[in-house]
């Protein structure tokens, strides 16, 4: 986790909210890019990202570019890959992203998550009963809460997922906290070997019972 002095700066660094501009040309080419990655994680390709740069939407950025992240600082991405709109047509409705509300998360525009794309969060129930303040939980333990909703096939903009050098937190849209892997897929989410990041990771029936009011 990064220290007083070094998140009181980061915070002031990005305080002013992510605004959309020229790149618009460039987010609309991406969206043609081929696909590998799983459909049910990751999150809108228009997603601004706290970087060594300002905010920089996730579509636009490339491997070396530094990221901001929750724990260490500023550290390399290592890959993006792209989610194409047609990855979600023929998925069950378990698996449809989410939309997020402006300031549900602390984030300053309204977010896209895959159902299984981990967000961080704080929760006074969690601290008291698992000891743990922050937990890491899938984004599909949000849907209902302050107006958290699926978001329909046809609906669905382009997502990407992005892969540091370790798996770390992302600060997204402000202060959304999001979990990027490493490239290799581990998530070190109690895992050996995947870096970064040592938080729970709830289920989804207890992620859902420990939610703030």
């Amino acid at each position: 986790m990064l220290d007083a002095q070094t998140e009181i700066s980061a915070k002031a660094s990005f305080a002013v909210a992510p605004t959309p501009g020229a790149d618009r040309a460039e987010h609309a080419a991406y969206r043609t890019s081929p696909s590998s990655a799983p459909a049910t994680t990751g999150f809108s390709a228009e997603t601004y990202l706290a970087t060594e740069n300002g905010w920089v939407s996730a579509a636009l950025l490339r491997p070396g570019m530094r990221v901001l992240t929750f724990d260490s600082g500023l550290v390399p991405v290592s890959e993006v890959q792209a989610i194409a709109p047609a990855a979600f047509q023929d998925l069950p409705r378990a698996d449809w992203p989410l939309y997020i509300p402006k300031g549900t998360l602390g984030n300053r525009r309204p977010l896209t998550l895959g159902p299984e794309q981990h967000v961080l969060i704080e929760s006074t129930r969690a601290e008291l009963l698992l000891g743990e303040a922050f937990v890491l939980i899938p984004a599909a333990a949000l849907e209902g809460w302050r107006g958290i909703c699926r978001i329909a096939p046809a609906e669905v903009e382009p997502l990407v997922t992005v892969a540091l050098v370790s798996a770390q937190i992302l600060y997204a849209e402000g202060m959304t906290l999001l979990h990027a892997p490493n490239r290799d897929g581990r998530n070190a989410l109690g895992q050996e070997g995947g870096g970064g990041v040592r938080y729970p990771l709830l289920p989804l029936p207890t992620a859902r019972a420990l939610l703030p009011e």
